[in-house]
């Protein structure tokens, strides 16, 4: 028993020897010597732990269920062959740990300490690290399709693109997908206001427009157009053109057609006069009628008929809860967080902090940053930590790999910067076969077990 004893305190002797630089070690002897629990830890190992865990102090039950891999060697703590930290010097190594930012599972690689509860406080320091925070990924949110209107005009969407130099204005009409395209000379708002006037007049008022944030459709005269004719203004998020995403759908379909095709009318005549995934044209959708066109149709094709609307409403939830499925699946979707008003907040774009003053929508936030007031969609914010303490400065270096000697001990991942798991490297302390007594680089003598004496 002896025998395994003296091979057990040899091992772990050397594990000490190796692990960290002097200076280290004794830190946490120290603090060891001075922390009640740990001091008990140390009185148990010798004497041996009870059977049962009610019979020890609430303080130590932690350590109870560890107790098999708890050993001491020359005044410090092991569990197997990494090193325990009393509690004073945790967050010290906590910092040194999250160093380089990197995520959970590369700090918890890379730690070769331990102490209880090591795992859910590395979790908590990340995610609680503000620049960490500022490039997390945010995962993408559920497909959010808008219902269908009740009738054809009532909501309405226009945007700006350019091809080939060339400004154009597209309307497009939620229900029918039926799309107004307009070649503009200039993409002032009194250009959008006549071009908007005409389709008006051919269609009449719709009760809502939605649009982006441009100059064009924020300026008061725009506004002042949309209020004399009792339409409400929406506006998309800033820089999120996905929730507008049915006029930028239609602006990839009337750009593909304007690419194979210079010829305008005729480009909008056959989509106009094409049925959509519901069975019906755009055409039929919003006057109730076909469009006569280069393709020979009868003539009862054309004759007035609106389509069934019931099932025009059931195909288009049909075809929106296959999209939004569809979506979901292939992205991994996941419901966004909640923001509130006096969140902390990074906004992605902008690169600057801010505070959420007004949830606007369900996806859309009013921010006050140092320098304005902002609105934007929820995925362009990544939520801070409430804490105002900055985490840019870096810690106060922890010795806890080997000082720069002649010799090379195994460098513990603590101090690694890059993740990858350190890397035991063979020590050059004493000669092989020259002594059954070796030297460490704190000063402690390694006796080897007699028994051993003999093979050397």
């Amino acid at each position: 028993m002896a025998d395994v004893i003296n091979d057990i305190e040899a091992h772990v002797s050397a594990v000490s020897a190796e692990y960290a630089s002097p200076d280290f070690c004794s830190r946490v002897r120290l603090a060891i010597a001075n922390e009640a629990t740990l001091a008990q830890v140390r009185q148990f190992i010798a004497a041996g732990w009870p059977d049962k865990e009610h019979s020890i102090p609430d303080n130590l039950h932690p350590h109870f269920h560890s107790r098999q891999a708890l050993s001491v060697a020359d005044g410090c703590l092991y569990f197997g062959d990494r090193l325990v930290i009393p509690a004073s010097l945790q967050s010290e190594v906590l910092r040194a740990i999250h160093e380089c930012h990197q995520g959970v599972t590369k700090c918890r690689a890379r730690a070769a300490v331990w102490w209880p509860g090591l795992s859910s406080q590395i979790a908590d320091t990340v995610h609680n690290c503000e620049v960490c925070s500022r490039t997390r990924l945010v995962p993408a949110a559920p497909l959010h399709p808008l219902p269908l209107p009740d009738r054809p005009w009532q909501r309405v969407a226009a945007d700006l693109f350019t091809l080939d130099g060339i400004d154009y204005l597209i309307t497009v009409d939620y229900f029918s997908r039926f799309v107004e395209v307009d070649q503009l000379r200039t993409t002032t708002s009194a250009a959008i206001i006549a071009a908007l006037n005409m389709h008006f007049a051919r269609h009449g008022f719709p009760d809502s427009f939605v649009s982006d944030n441009g100059p064009q459709f924020a300026s008061s005269e725009f506004v002042l157009f949309l209020t004399r004719h009792d339409i409400e203004h929406r506006t998309s998020s800033p820089r999120y053109p996905q929730s507008n995403g049915m006029v930028e759908r239609s602006v990839r379909t009337i750009k593909e057609l304007l690419r194979k095709s210079t010829d305008l009318p005729a480009a909008l005549l056959a989509y106009r006069s094409t049925p959509l995934q519901c069975g019906f044209t755009p055409a039929q959708l919003l006057m109730g009628r076909q469009l006569r066109s280069t393709v020979p149709s009868p003539a009862a094709q054309l004759a007035p008929a609106w389509p069934d609307l019931d099932l025009v409403r059931r195909r288009e939830a049909q075809q929106q809860d296959r999209q939004a499925s569809d979506f979901d699946r292939r992205h991994c979707v996941r419901l966004p967080g909640r923001l509130a008003a006096g969140d902390r907040v990074w906004v992605t774009d902008l690169r600057q902090k801010g505070v959420v003053q007004l949830q606007l929508s369900e996806r859309s936030y009013n921010v006050k940053t140092a320098t304005s007031t902002v609105r934007h969609n929820g995925r362009s914010l990544r939520p801070l930590p409430p804490s105002t303490a900055e985490v840019e400065t870096p810690a106060a270096p922890i010795a806890l790999q080997p000082e720069a000697t002649g010799t090379r001990g195994r460098e513990s991942p603590v101090a690694s910067c890059d993740g990858t798991p350190a890397t035991a490297e063979a020590g050059t302390t004493a000669e092989a076969g020259t002594s059954a007594t070796s030297t460490t680089r704190s000063g402690r003598k390694a006796i080897a077990p007699e028994r051993l004496i003999s093979t050397m």
